[in-house]
């Protein structure tokens, strides 16, 4: 969602005529008319009226677009503004179409106190049903937050600070989740701020081009032959200052905002590129794994997306492979079976991610299409000293060899982790021990001075050492 506060100053002070506080998809009221309304509310508040403020943010909007097209969305949009209108058609509600996938519904001078919980479930209940679309079903996810005025907001500006907040915090609760604003969250505030600079980041680096995000790839070694085989595609944000900022809290920021979507296409695609140089320079069987967000394996036509960059960068499907974390698949099966299967048929390898740390991880080896298992770094710190681990990775680096899956190990740290991995059989290595994640050209000059081949130049834009710097 767009920064309510940014539209706010837009908003605030702008003359604007009677046809332009009206969105022309709904004809509902849009967001210069609530900001009108909303100064009026906390005026008369000052009297005798009060009332709440809900925001309803639709949570797969981006994905909806892009998978079923813009008409498609558009008729979402225009479903869910009649279902507002008919649900809260009482004179003390008023209805408004904040941008392009946020609505407001703000109540004046509620009827019990127990309103705002019934409207909010009411809200909740409609999206876990599938709506009929242009004679499909689709279902999509919401995120609600809410404010009381004038207790949460003496003025327009605090009441929108709050809904961010509040949007914030019922995002971190998942999808269909709802946070009311009280002085408690208030506390998450600076981490809203600091998310909502980085987001800003996120945002003009996709529209420039992915300036600042580079990938680097960490090798993945043959147990038996010792040698480099593979390597792992890992994603780095390097901020004008040259700071760069922890996956853990970018990825996150890009998956609730959207912005993984496009970002995720600008891996695959760099990643793909990197191979097909990488096969050109004399490694023909050499892959590069790509992490895949559960927002882009949910995407409809999310096959034919990969395909499409596949056969651009025209990079053989047999080098790529595709990793999908346990959790993922064990929530999303159905979908993402489908996208497995077809990828698979077309050559694409399937890796199982973080493998052992699900409640249905052995079940995933039977119902999943996959050629290769990642057994999480959890298990790797303990093989060497906890016999329990070691007969548990031994298990399934058994059942995995039965059912013709290749075992990895990831996280392998120590000598002594590595002893035990080879011991078992488990068919390829990845971790510190070996090496850290390295820019493009590194990794290249590592491969070919280990098979004693001539190094082919990568030109410095792909090496991804550093952001170029703009001119003010």
């Amino acid at each position: 969602m767009e920064n309510i506060q940014e539209k706010h100053k837009a908003a605030v002070g702008y003359k604007v005529e009677k046809n332009q506080t009206i969105d022309f998809l709904t004809n509902l009221p849009n967001r210069y008319a609530f900001v009108r309304e909303m100064e009026k509310a906390l005026y008369e508040a000052e009297t005798e009226c009060f009332g709440y403020v809900i925001l309803v943010d639709i949570a797969d909007f981006r994905a909806i677009n892009q998978g079923y097209g813009y008409e498609t969305g558009d008729d979402l949009i225009i479903a869910l503004a009649q279902f507002l209108i008919h649900n809260f058609s009482a004179e003390n509600y008023s209805i408004y179409r904040m941008n392009s996938d946020d609505f407001i519904v703000l109540c004046h001078n509620p009827d019990h106190p127990g309103q705002l919980n019934q409207d909010i479930e009411a809200i909740i209940k409609r999206f876990q049903f599938l709506w009929a679309i242009q004679g499909r079903a689709i279902y999509c996810s919401v995120n609600i937050a809410a404010v009381y005025y004038p207790v949460d907001g003496k003025s327009t500006e605090d009441i929108f600070r709050n809904l961010d907040s509040a949007l914030y915090q019922a995002k971190e609760n998942g999808k269909n989740g709802f946070t009311i604003y009280c002085e408690e969250i208030e506390n998450v505030s600076h981490i809203v701020l600091k998310n909502r600079e980085i987001e800003k980041m996120l945002r003009i680096a996709v529209k420039e081009n992915f300036e600042g995000l580079v990938v680097h790839y960490q090798p993945i070694y043959s147990s038996v032959a010792n040698s480099m085989i593979a390597s792992e595609a890992l994603l780095r944000y390097i901020t004008e200052e040259g700071r760069m900022i922890s996956p853990a809290q970018f990825i996150p920021i890009a998956e609730r905002s959207g912005l993984i979507i496009p970002i995720g296409e600008f891996v695959l695609r760099s990643s793909a590129q990197f191979c097909k140089e990488m096969i050109e320079a004399g490694n023909p069987d050499f892959r590069v794994s790509v992490n895949v967000s559960i927002h882009q394996w949910k995407m409809p036509g999310f096959d034919e997306a990969v395909m499409r960059i596949l056969d651009e960068v025209n990079v053989p499907c047999k080098n790529i492979v595709l990793e999908i974390t346990e959790g993922m698949a064990a929530t999303n099966i159905n979908r993402i079976y489908d996208a497995c299967r077809k990828l698979r048929e077309q050559g694409v390898k399937i890796a199982l991610d973080d493998f052992g740390t699900g409640y249905s991880s052995l079940n995933m080896i039977r119902t999943m299409p996959i050629d290769l298992i990642k057994i999480d770094q959890t298990f790797t710190n303990d093989v060497a000293t906890d016999e329990y681990t070691h007969l548990f990775m031994r298990l399934i680096t058994m059942l995995g060899h039965q059912l013709g899956i290749a075992v990895c190990v990831e996280g392998v740290e120590e000598e002594d982790q590595l002893a035990s991995c080879k011991d078992m059989g488990v068919d390829y290595i990845q971790g510190y021990l070996y090496h850290k994640p390295v820019p493009a050209y590194v990794l290249m000059e590592m491969i070919h001075k280990e098979r004693g081949l001539n190094l082919v130049h990568i030109s410095d834009d792909r090496k991804g050492l550093k952001r170029k710097k703009k001119s003010r």
